[in-house]
């Protein structure tokens, strides 16, 4: 389920199922502190709207692929899933995988891209939300073919912004990053 907390219950895969949904080398860093987080409206896998405003108070671990981007960085979604398995991930953080389908919006490849995003949910218990139009890539200036990795503070600030493949180093920064956000540290 989007927004699922990371306390040790429910769905332990919740990120490998993204990549499954939905590589290029080297990985960047983006937005001067103090960017924020839009308000955005989007289909979710088995709901269907979900607003950033949902997870109002809560500390986001944003996860925003195309199909080119879906697996550069499986190694972090495998370490996000050992440790919510392990009861690590502190509550106050969730998980928001977001598959842009921009591209894809068209009869019939619409209704087949839904169903690849769907199954994939289904198979890993979690549920994926769906950008048609890739409005969030725009309005945050994602460019494609890359995995999009953002924590966004409970105040909509992102605090931490990748984009491509991380390295051993990079995961190291980003639960660092994610442990000080939610006040573990």
């Amino acid at each position: 389920m989007v927004g699922q907390r990371f306390n040790g219950r429910g769905p332990t895969r919740l990120l490998s199922s993204f990549a499954a949904a939905v590589t290029l080398a080297g990985g960047v860093h983006a937005d001067p502190p103090g960017s924020r987080m839009p308000e955005w409206s989007f289909e979710g896998t088995a709901r269907p709207v979900h607003r950033f405003s949902d997870y109002a108070g809560r500390v986001a671990i944003v996860v925003y692929e195309d199909r080119d981007g879906a697996h550069q960085n499986d190694p972090l979604k495998a370490e996000l899933s050992t440790r919510a398995r392990a009861a690590t991930v502190p509550s106050n953080v969730t998980l928001i995988p977001i598959a842009n389908l921009d591209g894809y919006n068209f009869w019939p490849a619409a209704g087949y891209a839904r169903d690849a995003v769907r199954d994939a949910a289904r198979t890993f218990g979690v549920e994926i939300l769906i950008d048609w139009d890739g409005s969030l890539a725009r309005w945050l200036t994602l460019g494609g073919g890359r995995s999009h990795v953002m924590i966004v503070a409970p105040d909509r600030s992102i605090v931490y912004r990748y984009a491509g493949p991380m390295n051993g180093a990079e995961r190291h920064r980003f639960f660092d990053v994610l442990e000080r956000t939610a006040g573990v540290r």
